[in-house]
């Protein structure tokens, strides 16, 4: 089966627990043929595993409705890890600046 997109990596550096990662999935349904039931299931996957902790998205193209809110989905998720960057960011600075401030 072709992919628009197949990622599957490793969420730790070497060294770290090798239990976390991330599966992305879209399939490439440009060749599939409309059944008689209309356009063909197009396989669609995001996973999320940390250590024993698995979360799975439901992602479905089924329709217009499902689409848009699938596609919104994925938006808010993109949105609300980039504020936690930032936020963990300043987190690991201010860690870090009081390491050095212990040491002196």
């Amino acid at each position: 089966m072709p992919y628009r997109v197949r990622i599957r990596k490793f969420l730790n550096k070497r060294g770290y627990h090798a239990g976390a990662y991330v599966l992305a999935e879209v399939e490439d349904s440009t060749k599939h043929k409309k059944g008689k039931h209309g356009w063909p299931y197009v396989h669609v996957d995001l996973t999320l595993a940390d250590c024993s902790r698995v979360v799975s998205f439901d992602i479905d193209l089924s329709t217009a409705g499902q689409r848009a809110n699938s596609l919104h989905k994925v938006d808010l998720m993109i949105e609300t890890l980039i504020k936690f960057r930032a936020a963990l960011q300043a987190e690991v600075d201010l860690a870090a600046e009081r390491s050095r401030s212990k040491n002196r």
